[in-house]
């Protein structure tokens, strides 16, 4: 029993994985990371990333945009159901790994995680939310109608 528990577990996880297109994690963690080393002074050198302050910065910021990350690309495979049926067959909701409803739910989940780590004051700057709340609406509008900003859908 312990074993299928086990099993379960790994491959929900695995199903979420390539739910959150991990090629565009790599973007997100490359562009936080680089912004967070630019705002280091020059004088402070490299030995500045260990700081606790700039830990403190760096961890949230990381995670409310991996998550808005999250929901964006998901927004974007609950919307396109039909065409990834073709062109993304390996997507966990073209196949069927993933319900929408539950897909659905881990967008929103991931939307309201994202935005609430990155509106918390002590952990975050206005900058850093003003760009969360850009991307939100701009992945939102890039997937659903009536503005469906996707050029090809």
């Amino acid at each position: 029993k312990l074993a299928q528990i086990a099993g379960s577990i790994k491959k929900a996880a695995q199903t979420l994985w390539r739910f959150s297109r991990p090629h565009t994690i790599i973007g997100t963690i490359t562009s936080v990371a680089a912004l967070h080393l630019m705002m280091v002074p020059s004088d402070m050198g490299i030995g500045f990333v260990l700081n606790p302050l700039f830990l403190k910065t760096l961890i949230p910021t990381l995670i409310s945009a991996l998550l808005l990350n999250l929901y964006i690309v998901g927004l974007n495979q609950v919307t396109d159901v039909e065409i990834d049926r073709v062109n993304k067959p390996d997507l966990p909701i073209a196949n069927g790994d993933l319900s929408k409803g539950n897909a659905i739910g881990i967008i929103l989940a991931a939307l309201l995680g994202g935005l609430a780590i990155g509106y918390t004051p002590e952990l975050t700057s206005l900058p850093l939310q003003l760009t969360l709340l850009a991307s939100g609406i701009l992945g939102t509008l890039y997937s659903l109608p009536p503005f469906r900003l996707k050029r090809f859908p």
